[in-house]
This record gives structure tokens, C-alpha cells and sequence, in this order.
């Protein structure tokens, strides 16, 4: 299958409005990493002069809402795709891309009596899967390595199934969080008083891999009287567990790009009978 013919599937057209959504997203943060959010305070503490750095202003609301069109674009693709490549038709509407059956490895837990509903209702629906899927397909979806809990380095997600499928589940009931966690590239200017009464200035000092949370402690020398800022405002979203995070827009751009190489992998699978969206609407005899 050509690019051209790839182009024309549902589930790459459904990946593109997801990738619109990203370019939307990464125009709304820009404005606000560029109108510099974030301020330098002193107060005094034990006779001590105390500066701190404190974002003024968190994104727009409706950041996290063009982020979850986006998200949930993405995550639909792979649905759409699990439709494109099962063997009926018929089947289509009945299979989605089983991530969570992934995560647990489902089919090498063995049934015991008692078990939770959860887990039931898990293995009937990929029992279906199974029964759907060509034998190639379930052999790349097996080879998935998706750890159950997502696991973190840094406070930032590593995985990207993980993170997608939390935050498109997420954004089905709620507005995603998406907030400023702190200044990052930071550079600093102080200027300080003398007592003799004049001034010296200060700096640039770089801080380029500190990053400085609202409220953090700027250290800066006795006697300055005045200190500026400069860096770029960390946009963030959390992703289920506290303290797990993923940066934006990078973060939700690496997923786009994961989804596509991923889909790249079930190509050879795709039904025939496919009816492009460019091509109208399927005759009676199509649908059949």
C-alpha cells in the first residue's frame, strides 16, 4: 500500500485532526510562555532578605480542552485502526485497541473462581478479540511491552500507551489539568546596594537544568535590592499517580508520532474492503 492509498484510511485521516489540534496547542502555549508569567518577590524572614520566583498566571483554560481533541483524536485512531484490520467488517464496531489487556497480559492469567468482575468482563472482550483479529495481529499486539503503572524517570512519563490511554480516559468525564509547574532555562540579574549607597549589577547567571517551581528560593548574594528573571514557563499535565507528569506540547507530539510508527506495523494488515472517506458513502451492497 502506497502513502497515497495509506492517506485515505479512516484511521490516518483521524490521527491528522489529532495533529491539528496539536499545532492549535502548541500556538496557545506559545502565547503564553511568550507574555513571561512569572515574577521575582522578596520577603523577609529573620531579618533576611528572601527572594522567590512565582508564576503569575497559569494557561488559559481552554489549553486543556484543545489538548484533550487532540489526545482523544489519537487514542480513536487506534480504535479506528483495530476496525481497519479485523478480519469481518461485521466486527469492526465491536473491537477497540485493547490497551488495559495489554498492560495485564490477559491471556496468560489463568481464570479462578472468585475472580473480579473487572478481570472477567477483560477476558470475555479479548476472548472476541481473539476471534476477530488475524493471527498477525495478535502476535504484534502481544509483543507490546506496556508496564502496568507507567513507570516514571524524573517525575515524567516514559511510556507512551500509558500516558495516552490516562489522559484520553481522563478527558471522556473531566477537563485535564493542564498547569505552569515552574521556570526552566532560567537566567538570572540582580542588582545589589552598596553601603556607601551605589549599585553593582549581577549577572546573566544561567541556571539552564534547575528548575525553579513557583515559590522556589532564588539564592542571591546580601544587600540586592533588585532581581530579574528570565526563562521559559514549564507547561505541564499530570498523568494519573501524584507527581507523574508530561511536559507539553512536546510530550503530546511524541505520541502522535508513537501512534503512526506503531500503526506503520499493522499496515500489511488492512482490509480491502475499507471504504476510503474520500470515496462517499458505501452502497448497500458494501455494507453487507
Amino acid at each position: 500500500m502506497d502513502d497515497s492509498e495509506l492517506r485515505q484510511r479512516d484511521f490516518f485521516k483521524k490521527l491528522c485532526r489529532g495533529e491539528q489540534h496539536l499545532v492549535e496547542l502548541k500556538g496557545i502555549i506559545d502565547t503564553y510562555q511568550g507574555s513571561h508569567p512569572y515574577e521575582m518577590r522578596k520577603t523577609v524572614t529573620r531579618k533576611k532578605d528572601v527572594w522567590r520566583m512565582h508564576i503569575t498566571e497559569q494557561p488559559r483554560p481552554e489549553t486543556a480542552l484543545i489538548l484533550g481533541d487532540a489526545l482523544y483524536n489519537i487514542r480513536a485512531s487506534l480504535d479506528y485502526l483495530m476496525g481497519e484490520v479485523c478480519r469481518r467488517r461485521s466486527d469492526a464496531t465491536k473491537v477497540y485497541f485493547p490497551t488495559p489487556a495489554i498492560q495485564q497480559r490477559i491471556w496468560e492469567i489463568p481464570q479462578v473462581e472468585g475472580e473480579n468482575e473487572e478481570r472477567t468482563q477483560m477476558r470475555k472482550n479479548w476472548s472476541l478479540f481473539e476471534r476477530a483479529m488475524p493471527s498477525g495481529v495478535l502476535a504484534l499486539l502481544k509483543g507490546l511491552e506496556i508496564p502496568k503503572r507507567g513507570p516514571i524517570k524524573g517525575g515524567e512519563f516514559v511510556n507512551h500507551l500509558v500516558a495516552l490511554n490516562a489522559l484520553a480516559n481522563k478527558d471522556r468525564h473531566t477537563r485535564l489539568h493542564v498547569l505552569a509547574s515552574g521556570l526552566q532555562g532560567s537566567t538570572v540579574f540582580s542588582k545589589a546596594r552598596l553601603a556607601n549607597g551605589e549599585t553593582l549589577l549581577f549577572g546573566p547567571s544561567d541556571s539552564e537544568s534547575e528548575l525553579y517551581e513557583d515559590g522556589a528560593i532564588v539564592p542571591m548574594p546580601p544587600g540586592v535590592v533588585d532581581v530579574e528573571i528570565h526563562g521559559t514557563v514549564k507547561v505541564v499535565v499530570p498523568i494519573g499517580a501524584k507527581g507523574v507528569y508530561a511536559a507539553l506540547p512536546d510530550a503530546a507530539d511524541e505520541i502522535r508520532a508513537y501512534v503512526l510508527s506503531l500503526a506503520a506495523q499493522f499496515v500489511e494488515y488492512l482490509r480491502s474492503d475499507v471504504v476510503p472517506l474520500t470515496h462517499g458513502a458505501p452502497t448497500n451492497e458494501e455494507t453487507t
